[in-house]
């Protein structure tokens, strides 16, 4: 009897991970599918290729993640090292929701774009910001789960802020140069346009620090 007690109490915690698992496979298999099928018929095609490419993969992380979370209830472990499992299990959580976040938001960013830009694509300026604010509010979030104090880690970062901001005065004045460019709409990626040096191309790129123009010989010009 005691034996078999034994044995039960290494066999469900393992039975919970291995659970969470073919949950996790069978939603990846169908759930997905249904939801591409609802948004074919709903009219919503493409976001609904976007959500499903975004959560493609995560699900199952967040089956396994709720499985082996479930399993360390009884487990039987020592009660601090039960705390750093559960912990670590949430860090990963909060930052496979952060990438679903910023996957989901720069996908839908690029299409509206690419609608309202006749379909230019969107420029690596945006998805480069728009990944960076999602992946420090992400970053914060994880580290506040984690029992750390944030506000003497934004204060540092906001000394050093200021420091790093002075020390790179011309990198960002590029960077809202090119986001004037891209706000007022006068040079889009696509247009044609001619240098006072004579130069002249399709704007391919606005990225942080350059504009890139593309020349009929396939030459790339860097404009600062």
């Amino acid at each position: 009897m005691n034996m078999f007690l034994d044995i039960l109490k290494y066999a469900l915690p393992f039975a919970l991970i291995l659970f969470g698992l073919i949950l996790g496979l069978l939603f990846e298999k169908r759930g997905l599918r249904l939801l591409k099928k609802i948004a074919k018929k709903t009219g919503w095609e493409g976001y609904g290729l976007i959500i499903v490419g975004a959560l493609r993969g995560i699900v199952l992380l967040w089956f396994v993640i709720a499985g082996v979370f479930a399993a360390t209830f009884s487990f039987p472990i020592n009660t601090s090292v039960l705390e750093i499992i559960q912990k670590v299990l949430l860090a990963t959580f909060l930052a496979s929701v952060t990438f679903v976040i910023s996957k989901l938001a720069v996908s839908f960013v690029e299409l509206y774009s690419s609608r309202g830009n006749e379909g230019s694509p969107l420029t690596s300026l945006f998805e480069n910001f728009t990944r960076l604010i999602i992946f420090s509010l992400g970053l914060l979030i994880i580290i506040q789960s984690l029992g750390i104090a944030i506000t003497p880690l934004l204060t540092a970062l906001g000394i050093g802020g200021v420091s790093i901001g002075l020390a790179l005065q011309n990198t960002l004045s590029n960077l809202f140069s090119g986001l004037n460019i891209l706000t007022s709409k006068k040079v889009r990626v696509g247009d044609y346009i001619k240098l006072g040096s004579g130069e002249e191309g399709y704007v391919t790129d606005i990225a942080w620090r350059q504009t890139i123009i593309r020349e009929y010989n396939e030459n790339l010009i860097v404009i600062p």
